[in-house]
């Protein structure tokens, strides 16, 4: 990919941090049943919040398949630049990994994905800008 398309992408990707946690914040201003274990949220906002999620995860899949047999060709020393955009790019990830395990197996732990979230976004304003 050229770099107009990977800066597209990066654009694009981060407006698809900055929608989730604008949803994020949406939906957690409705009250949550903690005996059924659900917000009171509208079904069609989470839904919505669900797929901008998905296609942030799809996003940065297709940017590390493309970028991560880049890196493994260089042939010289990383910058210091490139070594930042690597450790952001490796944090995303970890983060993504640790937040989907606990929306999917460790619930207890739920408390906690609001601010993963915000880490997400974090992380990708950095690695973006």
């Amino acid at each position: 990919m050229d770099t107009y398309t990977n800066a597209a992408l990066g654009i694009l990707f981060l407006g698809l941090g900055f929608t989730a946690v604008f949803l994020m914040f949406r939906i957690w201003g409705y009250p949550f049943d903690e005996v059924r274990r659900a917000s009171s949220a509208p079904r069609w906002l989470v839904n919505v919040h669900r797929l901008v999620g998905l296609a942030y995860l799809v996003l940065y899949l297709a940017m590390m398949t493309q970028m991560v047999p880049r890196m493994l060709e260089y042939q010289v020393e990383f910058s210091t630049r490139t070594v930042a955009h690597i450790m952001l790019g490796v944090t995303i990830g970890l983060l993504l990994i640790v937040k989907l395990s606990i929306v999917r197996v460790f619930h207890h732990f739920s408390s906690a994905i609001p601010y993963l979230g915000l880490g997400l976004l974090w992380c990708t304003t950095m690695v973006v800008s």
